[in-house]
């Protein structure tokens, strides 16, 4: 498929499971997009051939199949050992070195559970932002380390609450070496293994730590739960988290006719605090007390 120049073109990463929910949540990142949008799926060798046709009839897309990610990448990992070995062990490993290793120039990501409700316009604009790296505001310190790994105790300085839903990165700045020294370093502790679904953010955390690091509106993009699922007037798009999935359907998405009368709102960036041996054990006391935070 020929992409013109002025198309954005949005990686994600999907399997067989996420289909109808990619086909909402991708439709209307394209449709509120004041941006032409073209989504490059990288598929986690899930999908069958009718999955792919659907969503070609559905989305303005194309898949690069796991077979292909393969072939191409794990060549680039072969003197990353820790990098290849999580990549090889962990889904997640996909989002995290295919998508960034396959992108020549400023990479432009968005997962398959978020809702776009509102016109909007520069979400991937990286330059205007000022920075080399922009995600989603997490609820939570959802990171594979404990309190003792972090600053002021610990070693690592890392922004807080990073959420890796959406993702606009340099690719240049992309530090493999940083990655595999702490994937190395952490391997066998003992929230790898508990936390191991957290990797992949943490490791995007470390990726930005260095670099000028911005995170999106946390009023315009907002993370599902139960409490925060009705403040709409600022709200952009809402990350509906494996947690909270099913909030999904209790959201009305807008007519048509509404959104030919709404302007697309220009998106806003904030510079994130640091995480903190202490913010994240807040995030863990409260976890286990069933809060988000």
């Amino acid at each position: 498929m020929d992409i013109p120049n002025s198309t954005v073109n949005v990686r994600t990463l999907l399997g067989r499971r996420q289909v109808n929910l990619a086909i909402q949540c991708l439709g209307s990142l394209v449709r509120m997009s004041r941006e032409k949008i073209h989504i490059i799926i990288h598929e986690d060798g899930s999908l069958r051939p009718e999955d792919i046709l659907t969503l070609q009839s559905s989305l303005p897309c194309s898949v690069i199949s796991r077979e292909e990610a393969d072939s191409l990448i794990i060549p680039q990992l072969a003197n990353y050992q820790a990098c290849l070995e999580y990549r090889q062990k962990h889904v997640f490993g996909l989002k995290l070195f295919d998508i960034t290793l396959l992108e020549t120039d400023i990479l432009a990501y968005c997962d398959t559970d978020i809702l776009f409700l509102k016109p909007f316009s520069g979400l991937f604009n990286i330059s205007h932002f000022a920075a080399d790296a922009v995600f989603m505001e997490d609820c939570r310190e959802a990171y594979a380390l404990r309190p003792w790994h972090l600053w002021p105790i610990g070693p690592e300085k890392l922004p807080a609450k990073i959420n890796a839903g959406l993702i606009c990165f340099d690719t240049s700045k992309f530090d493999l070496d940083r990655i595999n020294y702490f994937l190395k370093k952490y391997r066998d502790e003992d929230a790898f293994v508990k936390h191991h679904a957290w990797i992949e953010q943490t490791c995007w955390a470390v990726a930005a730590s260095k670099l000028r690091c911005k995170i999106y509106d946390p009023l315009e993009f907002i993370i599902s739960n139960p409490g925060t699922l009705h403040r709409f007037e600022q709200t952009t798009a809402i990350h509906f988290v494996s947690l909270h999935r099913k909030l999904i359907s209790q959201v009305k998405e807008p007519d048509s006719e509404k959104l030919n009368l709404l302007e697309p709102q220009t998106v806003n960036v904030k510079i994130p605090r640091r995480a903190t041996s202490y913010s994240l054990f807040r995030s863990a006391m409260l976890g286990r007390m069933g809060y988000d935070g």
